[in-house]
């Protein structure tokens, strides 16, 4: 029992330090609609460390899988997760950003700006 938030809190360290890192290195903040879009502009799609960013996302979930079998239980068509991801997508760009951008990235920039600050 234990062990579970053992993981969640290794997965939240692991996820801050990434953003943390991503915009100190590149200057950007790490928000997925932002990264998405950067990679839908086919001009910068290989002058842009979003395309590797997003493409850890879905890879590391599948090493994971290899080392422990989580238990997942989908009860919703594959139509209705589609229709659902399309929602999520229109509403990202409609609130100019996500969760992760605003909430965890917009911590990082937070924090940034403060230290800029005379």
């Amino acid at each position: 029992m234990m062990h579970d938030f053992l993981f969640a809190f290794l997965g939240g360290i692991l996820l801050g330090l990434s953003v943390v890192g991503y915009l100190y290195v590149n200057g950007r903040i790490a928000g997925v609609s932002g990264l998405i879009a950067q990679i839908l502009n086919l001009q910068t799609i290989f002058k842009t460390p979003a395309l590797w960013f997003l493409l850890g996302l879905f890879v590391v979930p599948f090493f994971y899988g290899i080392v422990q079998t989580p238990y997942i239980e989908l009860n919703a068509s594959p139509l209705m997760m589609i229709v659902a991801g399309l929602l999520v997508g229109f509403g990202t760009r409609m609130g100019s950003g996500c969760t992760s951008g605003h909430g965890i990235c917009g911590i990082s920039d937070f924090l940034n700006a403060q230290s800029l600050q005379p």
